[in-house]
């Protein structure tokens, strides 16, 4: 299976995340700004971006926006725990407007990550017919 892009401005939760990602058996890239995101899809296939919606050079809904128009069978996992001016809820809100499949509010679980990837792809499976997911399931031991 193709990697999982993981698009977040925190070292530390990309550490995080990706733990997390890895342990359950996927692959994962990162990016720390949208550009850089963006220049890992010119290169690299993958088959799932998580992206946090708010940050430094830009935001998730750019990148959102550019995927949708240059990568639009790839599905997106949208994450943020809100902004200075508007509410985590407000922005989960628009970034399932702009197509998210789902949306996480900081902080998560392991479980919520790892389920929330599962559903995703399992979707995302059965409308573009990406490779089998080889029946994974996510248990809270594996968290």
């Amino acid at each position: 299976m193709a990697p999982i892009l993981l698009v977040e401005d925190d070292p530390h939760l990309i550490l995080l995340y990706r733990r997390f990602l890895q342990e359950a058996g996927f692959l994962v890239l990162a990016a720390v700004t949208g550009q850089e995101a963006m220049q890992l899809l010119e290169q690299k296939q993958v088959c799932l971006i998580i992206t946090d919606l708010l940050m430094p050079d830009g935001d998730g809904f750019e990148l959102m926006r550019m995927v949708h128009n240059r990568f639009a069978a790839v599905p997106v996992i949208a994450i943020t725990g809100g902004g200075r001016f508007m509410s985590s809820q407000f922005l989960l809100d628009s970034a399932r407007t702009l197509g998210a499949r789902k949306v996480l509010h900081k902080p998560f679980s392991a479980d919520e990550l790892l389920q929330s990837v599962l559903t995703v792809l399992q979707e995302a499976e059965q409308t573009t017919q990406l490779p089998n997911l080889e029946n994974r399931t996510v248990s809270s031991a594996q968290a």
